[in-house]
């Protein structure tokens, strides 16, 4: 009795290990009969002058995922930073359109991390999972980010996918992506999955490194010198709105300060600000620094170096009423029409001077610095 139990045990046995070596044997097999195939395929075709297309040996019901992009893959991306947007779509067979109706329109579909020498033209289910690519050790996950989606109408979109490690590690130095179908949704017909190109991740470098020699107004305030991201000056700088620094008399303030006013203006917006006499008034570039002057109401200006020492004390003390009075600040929209200085202007009154003076205003001389004072 005991034999017999034995014997039969031995038996499940050695149907089981059949049955593995079946499986092993057809998975070695597989890509070997594919390539045949496709080798038959064009072989017939070049004799028949009839260039197959890259489906034609699979079935006309073949379903596979696909990268749907808005523009090129990017070669290089940066660890933490995330992607821009992409779809995931269904399709079938060699129908350019996602399939749109039914289950499999509404597929769950997770994004993975693959290796970037996975470049076969053909693959299984398996192969696809031993080229999926983990998180080295003492690392957190690779990807982070929202990397399963459900489709809608056959599309699918992953708008927040980050990596966060570099890919120097691998042995291609290289990551690529790839989307699969999620265990559960109930389907059984074979899903092949989608592949990106290869792409390199290097580490994003730190963000206080990246001030600009000569930064653009478009700027955030931080990528000026000794301005952090996310630092006491920055916060501070926040809190008052755009366009707003801190009012500091040290040097490395006004080292930002020397900074800032290297920005390359790109635009030819001038504003204008007058005194109680609107023929006297300061012009003043997109920074609102003074870069001219009018006595004659508009009609001419002049720069401020070829004015005779009397009309610059007039333009200082404009500039401190123009401080005073920001809101009072104008466009405009003429363009200015620069002069040298007619020294009959010399014999205008002043009384604006007397007015001004009489009622000193307590302010800074607006330069980029007071047009940003707190």
């Amino acid at each position: 009795m005991h034999l017999r139990r034995n014997n039969r045990f031995d038996g499940k046995n050695t149907r089981k290990m059949k049955k593995e070596k079946r499986k092993r044997l057809m998975r070695i097999l597989k890509p070997r009969i594919v390539r045949m195939v496709r080798e038959e395929l064009k072989l017939q075709s070049h004799h028949s002058g009839h260039r197959p297309s890259i489906n034609q040996i699979q079935a006309c019901d073949a379903l596979f995922l696909d990268f749907q992009l808005r523009s090129s893959w990017p070669n290089i991306f940066y660890t933490n930073t995330s992607m821009s947007p992409f779809n995931i779509v269904i399709r079938r067979g060699n129908s350019e359109e996602p399939v749109v109706t039914g289950p499999l329109s509404s597929i769950r579909v997770e994004m993975v991390v693959l290796s970037g020498d996975f470049a076969q033209e053909d693959w299984t289910e398996v192969e696809f999972k031993d080229n999926v690519v983990g998180a080295r050790e003492g690392k957190g996950p690779l990807l982070k980010g929202n990397a399963i989606t459900a489709l809608t109408g056959g599309v699918g979109t992953f708008d927040d996918i980050k990596l966060t490690d570099n890919s120097s590690w691998t042995r291609s130095a290289s990551f690529r992506l790839g989307a699969k179908v999620v265990h559960g949704n109930g389907i059984q017909d074979r899903i092949r999955e989608a592949r990106s190109e290869a792409f390199v991740v290097r580490e994003k470098p730190r963000q206080s490194s990246w001030n600009h020699d000569y930064p653009s107004l478009a700027d955030d305030i931080w990528r000026l010198k000794n301005i952090r991201i996310n630092g006491a000056y920055h916060a501070r700088l926040h809190e008052q709105g755009i366009g707003t620094t801190i009012s500091m008399k040290n040097k490395k303030w006004e080292e930002t300060l020397r900074d800032a006013q290297k920005c390359t203006i790109i635009d030819n917006k001038y504003y204008m600000y007058f005194g109680s006499e609107r023929k006297f008034g300061l012009l003043f570039n997109s920074i609102y620094e003074v870069v001219g002057s009018t006595f004659d109401g508009c009609q001419s200006f002049q720069i401020l170096d070829h004015l005779p020492t009397s009309k610059k004390n007039q333009v200082e003390i404009l500039k401190k009423q123009a401080c005073a009075n920001q809101n009072e600040i104008l466009e405009y929209n003429e363009r200015p029409l620069f002069c040298p200085f007619n020294p009959s202007l010399e014999q205008q009154e002043d009384a604006f001077i007397e007015e001004a003076s009489s009622n000193p205003q307590n302010t800074d001389v607006i330069t980029l610095q007071s047009k940003w004072s707190l």
